[in-house]
């Protein structure tokens, strides 16, 4: 996967690639050895790269690993609960609670 200039992200897919704005990626899942790439609008697609290999191919600021198996477009985020552990997001007036790990709350205080 690669990021270029004008903010779009190529992603490896089943059948090929997809070519998406950062913008327009809420969060990326796991799923065993592939990953669920979330959009904005609700569309899916499954890449046959785990979460680690698009993690570490992502070149914007805007997407934290908030645990395990999510990485997350922080455009969206609204709060964190440090006592719940939970992030809350907000996508098209709609609010989303999303588990969150210890060290995503300590790595993204030190950042903002």
């Amino acid at each position: 996967m690669k990021t270029s200039t004008n903010s779009k992200i190529k992603l490896p897919v089943l059948n090929g690639y997809v070519f998406l704005d950062c913008e327009d990626v809420l969060m990326l899942n796991a799923e065993g050895n592939y990953t669920r790439i979330i959009t904005v609008e609700k569309d899916e697609y499954f890449s046959s790269y785990n979460l680690g290999r698009l993690y570490k191919s992502l070149n914007t600021v805007s997407f934290y690993k908030v645990n395990r198996s999510c990485i997350l477009n922080t455009n969206y985020l609204r709060s964190i609960d440090n006592k719940q552990k939970l992030a809350t997001i907000n996508v098209n007036d709609e609010l989303q609670k999303i588990p969150v790990s210890n060290a995503f709350i300590q790595n993204f205080n030190k950042t903002y």
